[in-house]
């Protein structure tokens, strides 16, 4: 197998810091409100919850809630707090559903 052999070498200055620049535009976030279903919390489910997604390079990353919310199935009932990170515990069907909406956005 050949290596690459490089031909030139170039040296730039100045105050700006591309891999910075490039992560920062790589990170984005959307406020929506949407229906949710925990999937890893017996299938609790809230159908209008305020939430702040949180994407990293195309994908979604958080899922925090705005403010307090009770999800509910059958006797099981949980109560998060605002700003509790749910992306951990989301069904499939959620998370694809905070994806799409951030691509139509």
């Amino acid at each position: 197998m050949e290596g690459v052999k490089a031909e030139a070498t170039e040296y730039v200055g100045g105050s700006w810091n591309v891999p910075q620049a490039l992560e920062e535009s790589q990170h984005h976030h959307v406020m929506a409100t949407l229906p949710l279903t925990l999937a890893k919390l017996n299938e609790v489910s809230a159908i209008r919850v305020p939430v702040d997604l949180h994407f990293a390079y195309g994908r979604l990353a958080k899922v925090k809630l705005i403010e307090a919310t009770t999800f509910a199935c059958g006797d099981n009932i949980y109560a998060l707090p605002a700003r509790a990170d749910v992306f951990p515990v989301l069904s499939q069907a959620s998370i694809a559903t905070a994806q799409e909406y951030f691509h139509a956005n």
